[in-house]
């Protein structure tokens, strides 16, 4: 369920304000470092990905043909979760449309597949 932009805000405060009780604070982006050097946090580190950025496409974007679906899906109405099944619901037809041989790999922790979303694929 959609909540307002004020609600949203403070749900966002109140997460973000777990920081003061840490000596350190791991995240994943220099965005997110950037912000978290401008508090009181002692030590803010970058924990990155262990795989090395693709530099160049293995492939020219004309011979791409699939997709691919990276993330933990915690129930239907979370983020990824609603992302997903609004993909599969209101993309995929229109993909499949096409007549063109296209895949999606689901990469993705989901501890009990729903009916909803069993029922979008």
């Amino acid at each position: 369920m959609p909540v307002s932009a004020k609600v949203q805000t403070e749900m966002i405060a109140d997460e973000l304000s777990l920081y003061r009780y840490a000596n350190t604070v791991v995240t994943v982006s220099d965005k997110e470092r950037l912000y978290f050097a401008t508090t009181t946090v002692p030590d803010v580190k970058v924990l990155g990905h262990t795989i090395e950025k693709v530099q160049k496409p293995s492939k020219c974007f004309h011979d791409r043909f699939g997709f691919l679906f990276v993330g933990a899906i915690q129930s239907d109405d979370s983020p990824n979760g609603d992302s997903l099944i609004w993909f599969l619901k209101e993309v995929w037809p229109l993909i499949e449309k096409l007549k063109m041989p296209v895949w999606i790999l689901l990469a993705c922790v989901i501890p009990a597949l729903s009916k909803r979303l069993l029922l979008q694929m």
